[in-house]
């Protein structure tokens, strides 16, 4: 049962009872073999944690920046965003050894580019920048619609006047 198991996505995802079928064993006896073999029912990663490149990557920009001040820090424009989407919204289990969570097996694919909305948003300092949805009337997303329509969000929506904005993915200039 467990060569089973360890095959594909889709019998990593079946649930006990699903197993006990196959095998037409009872679902006590399905889990306690996993259970014994040191199996257990976890929530599928969606990807994989970032790249080794990028953490060592965030460790020296982190070490870079240590000693900054209150002040240095204030003067960044931290922006995110995120997508909204129909569909699916529930979490995938599957069965396996609590070190397995990176066998490709037990991964969830995300999807490069899902259909829905992208929810863009910013803070500076102490100061809650605009939140905006992109719009599909304005088209894909580069560096020259970025500008048209994100930054210059930013810039009128700030009480202050900005030359350059400096954010956590580089300088821009309005």
């Amino acid at each position: 049962m467990i060569a089973f198991v360890r095959t594909s996505k889709i019998s990593r995802r079946l649930i006990y009872f699903e197993l006990a079928v196959h095998f037409e064993w009872g679902v006590i006896a399905v889990k306690g073999c996993l259970e014994r073999a040191g199996y257990g029912r976890y929530v599928a990663y969606i990807k994989p944690p970032i790249s080794e490149k990028n953490r060592l990557d965030r460790i020296a920009w982190a070490e870079e920046h240590i000693t900054w001040t209150r002040e240095q820090w204030s003067g960044i424009l931290w922006t995110d965003e995120t997508w909204v989407t129909g569909g699916r919204h529930t979490k995938t289990w599957v069965t396996r050894l609590p070190d397995e969570e990176l066998d490709p097996t037990c991964i969830v694919e995300k999807v490069s580019k899902p259909k829905g909305w992208m929810f863009w948003g910013c803070f500076h300092g102490f100061e809650k920048g605009p939140g905006l949805f992109w719009e599909k009337k304005w088209g894909s997303i580069n560096r020259l619609t970025y500008c048209e329509h994100i930054v210059s969000s930013i810039t009128s929506s700030s009480p202050r006047e900005h030359n350059k904005l400096t954010s956590s993915e580089g300088t821009i200039d309005p």
